[in-house]
């Protein structure tokens, strides 16, 4: 079973400083900034300082391409078998995807209105864009990862784990190996680009050694982070 799971949100991307991607690219196929390249790297120099076995070290990164893209960066450091995983991808936007609040209320004023109606009587944790995912969505499939990695690495020979995926997705596992209440997963900021958080075995739970690194230079991103009440948009991840 591993002994160490670490958590990590990819690195800086495209749609972070060139909200306009949008129109031209889908939400799987953003790439990472030169930046986010670096930041990745830097992930990867990480792990090599601190003499992690790549025998015994699975990646499992989200298949979106600005994850994957980060994870093949950090096997350049350390060449550890790589695989994806469809649960880890970040949280569906629905009709909202790539759009701040003001362009929300001029293209769908209807659903916006009735979102933000939404937020305030069910609480941000459980509303759904229109035709996306809510919160709560988002920490279910976390905690179906988290299962399914409990059954299949319990005998394997992996000791680590590297988990590369988004800022909503990547809170939601921190909040299911921490075993934490809803309150506490909306309290969380922001994860800056290429944040390693590392969860240790003791026993049968994970104790969380909080981040263990966070590249120094996270550019000036354009992008917002809370369009909506509860992050709306998709410009988040």
């Amino acid at each position: 079973m591993a002994k160490n799971i670490f958590t990590i949100r990819h690195g800086e991307a495209s749609h972070q400083v060139n909200p306009n991607i949008w129109e031209t690219h889908s939400n799987e196929d953003i790439p990472l900034t030169s930046l986010g390249k670096s930041q990745a790297l830097e992930c990867g120099k990480f792990f090599a300082d601190m003499k992690i076995n790549p025998e015994t070290t699975l990646i499992i990164t989200s298949p979106y391409k600005r994850a994957a893209q980060t994870a093949e960066q950090i096997t350049k450091e350390i060449p550890a078998q790589l695989v994806t995983e469809p649960l880890l991808v970040e949280q569906d936007f629905g009709m909202f995807t790539g759009l701040t609040t003001e362009q929300c209320y001029e293209k769908y004023p209807n659903l916006a209105r009735l979102y933000d109606f939404h937020a305030e009587k069910d609480g941000e944790y459980f509303v759904k864009p229109p035709k996306g995912e809510s919160k709560e969505d988002v920490v279910k499939r976390a905690e179906q990862f988290v299962e399914n990695i409990s059954l299949w690495f319990k005998d394997s020979k992996y000791e680590n784990l590297i988990i590369v995926s988004h800022c909503v997705v990547n809170r939601a596992i921190n909040k299911t190996l921490n075993n934490e209440t809803s309150e506490w997963f909306l309290a969380q900021e922001q994860l800056p680009n290429g944040a390693i958080r590392q969860f240790s075995s003791l026993g049968d739970k994970w104790q969380d050694k909080g981040f263990v690194f966070i590249p120094k230079n996270q550019g000036h991103s354009k992008t917002i982070a809370n369009p909506f009440k509860s992050n709306t948009g998709g410009i988040e991840k």
